[in-house]
């Protein structure tokens, strides 16, 4: 007993502790922070000068190129961390620990070697907990770490974090949710895609469907600039500022290899071979041309405005482009949360007579407790969508193959890509979702692309998913029921009692959808 009242008093004084030093932290400002910016002269390297004369040769356009494949976008940042001769400036909501992250804070060490210039900006969301590379990076002197509102505590255990969060939410409920990569601010990638193993499909047991948008020319310096906005922020806080960096002495290491995993060897020599990066700059893997236009949110913004309906870019932006629809609207985001504006755009595009299709998760495929609290908060919105005509598709989460053929056990594939295609002509895609959380709360990055090419791959992508062998299509049946139709073993099949993992995750979601969620969400 005198052992509890000491741990618990140990707690007490901690957490005392940590939240008397919250206020302190906010903003930062007084924190030593050497300044630094983009490459001013990219085409001084070997891929700013393929970069700008291509560009030339299309009359000062962009080049786009879509990798839907996870593998891709994994190999596309090994292969510029390998080229970039000058700078590496990485931004990114979560940054995790796995292969993939290893490969890739490996390759990083390596660029600095060689004398490249890394910047690496990571959300601090879930960075306690999965920041030992990137601590062990941050000792190479051409390396400098920064982690965006940082909480004061940073070990890993959860009730003070929890207990600090609970204190200073008006703060940390804000996050840094952009994914942006720029080597050599000549190529960017910008998407949906985080650094990880689920991100990149090199997991048996849980994958993403998502996006990288690779890009040259005009455009990349236009988003090299949003990432000197958020490196200056006070927001961004020097990770050896930060008492008790997790992991700083932790040696960065191989990965591992187990049974039912892709081999990151394989992956590794793969991205030794820069064929990926050498066909997007030669032109043998063809890029879209297109006009585009950066939509970013300014790092304190959405801070200093919560709780107010300021527009910002990201809310603008969509409620614009896709309020401008003129026949066909295509919407995919994994969090579909349309209140307020949101439904309010919807309802005046189907009064036009626009159509209205949106993919998104299905029950099945959400896993973890922020996924299925954003699908409860999203469940009762579908009598209203679907009665209003808009056609509503949730993905089944199939695999290609049994995580185990014994027992059939499928694992977790989920939609985390987030793009908007309107009228078969534009194409709004990048790391925000449909949801109030990316109106009002995350900060968010993306590109409005003025291409029918490009928009025109991204609908027949998620077409392709938004069939009922790959999804459900929710109906409304006579009565207000929902029935859920899909396809099994090639045969149509309608469910009307919602397909879920077990009665207890309906369980949940029944509970969760009768809460105030939305605005958190």
């Amino acid at each position: 007993m005198a052992l509890l009242r000491k741990w618990l008093a140990r707690c007490a004084i901690t957490a005392a502790c940590a939240l008397s030093a919250c206020a302190a932290l906010q903003p930062a400002a007084d924190l030593p922070k050497p300044e630094s910016t983009a490459l001013a002269r990219p085409e001084q390297t070997a891929l700013g000068r393929v970069a700008v004369a291509r560009a030339k040769e299309h009359q000062g356009l962009s080049g786009f190129r879509l990798l839907s494949v996870g593998a891709d976008g994994f190999l596309a940042r090994m292969q510029m961390l390998k080229a970039a001769q000058r700078t590496i400036d990485v931004q990114y909501f979560l940054f995790e620990d796995g292969d993939t992250g290893k490969l890739i804070t490996d390759a990083m060490r390596e660029a600095a070697d060689r004398g490249v210039r890394v910047r690496l900006l990571v959300d601090d969301a879930d960075f306690s907990r999965r920041g030992a590379l990137i601590a062990a990076l941050d000792a190479h002197p051409n390396v400098e770490v920064r982690i965006f509102n940082p909480f004061t505590y940073r070990g890993t255990n959860k009730v003070l974090r929890g207990l600090e969060f609970l204190f200073s939410a008006s703060r940390l409920d804000f996050r840094m949710h952009n994914k942006l990569f720029v080597a050599d601010n000549a190529a960017a990638l910008v998407g949906g895609r985080n650094v990880g193993d689920r991100y990149f499909l090199t997991r048996a047991e849980a994958e993403f469907e998502d996006d990288d948008v690779f890009a040259i020319g005009p455009v990349v310096p236009v988003l090299s600039a949003t990432f000197d906005d958020y490196w200056r922020s006070p927001l961004a806080v020097p990770l050896e500022a930060l008492s008790e960096a997790p992991g700083a002495d932790e040696v960065l290491s191989e990965p591992g290899h187990e049974d039912g995993k892709p081999d990151p060897a394989e992956y590794k020599r793969r991205a030794a071979s820069g064929t990926l990066l050498e066909g997007l700059l030669s032109g043998r893997l063809p890029l879209v041309w297109a006009r585009a236009t950066v939509v970013c949110d300014a790092p304190e913004e959405k801070l200093e405005e919560r709780g107010r309906s300021r527009a910002t870019p990201t809310k603008q932006t969509l409620l614009e482009a896709a309020g401008a629809a003129r026949s066909q609207l295509l919407i995919v985001s994994p969090y579909f949360i349309p209140s307020g504006d949101n439904m309010k755009l919807l309802e005046d595009l189907r009064g036009r007579g626009v159509q209205v299709d949106v993919l998104t998760n299905s029950l099945e495929s959400v896993d973890g407790a922020g996924e299925l609290m954003a699908f409860a908060a999203y469940a009762p919105y579908r009598p209203k969508l679907l009665e209003q005509g808009i056609r509503l598709h949730e993905l089944k989460p199939f695999k290609r193959e049994p995580l185990d053929p014994k027992t059939g056990d499928i694992g977790q594939f989920a939609l985390h890509a987030k793009a908007v295609v309107i009228d078969g002509r534009r194409l709004l895609i990048g790391s925000a979702n449909f949801d109030p959380r990316s109106m009002h709360l995350n900060t968010e990055i993306g590109l409005l692309i003025e291409s029918p090419e490009l928009a025109r791959q991204v609908a027949a992508r998620y077409e392709g998913l938004m069939r009922r062998s790959k999804s459900y299509e929710v109906t409304l049946e006579e009565g207000g029921r929902l029935a859920w139709r899909t396809e099994r073993d090639g045969k149509p099949v309608a469910y009307h009692e919602e397909p879920a993992r077990d009665e207890k995750q309906r369980a949940k979601v029944a509970i969760l959808s009768r809460l105030p969620l939305d605005e958190e969400l």
